[in-house]
């Protein structure tokens, strides 16, 4: 016999926004404090329900993009500072 349900969609409002709150909570976490500020069971949990993509390997791509396009402004900034300078 199937089972039906009714949801309120105020609930599902919350629940979407919570899991919203959650994501940002430990992205911000993750930035600030790198992952040892998420607890290695969490991590664990979300890897195995999330196997692809690798998230570790994601993680480092984007970090070393990051760090590259710094890299780039930095020299840029001291370009312009050079021509401003003289």
């Amino acid at each position: 016999m199937p089972v039906v349900a009714w949801i309120d969609p105020a609930f599902l409002l919350i629940s979407d926004e919570l899991y919203h709150y959650a994501t940002l909570a430990g992205a911000i976490a993750g930035a600030l404090h790198d992952m040892s500020a998420i607890p290695s069971d969490w991590r664990d949990t979300v890897e195995a329900a999330n196997p692809e993509p690798d998230m570790h390997a994601l993680s480092l791509g984007l970090a070393k993009a990051a760090q590259q396009r710094q890299q780039k402004m930095q020299a840029v900034t001291a370009a312009v500072d050079q021509l401003l300078n003289h």
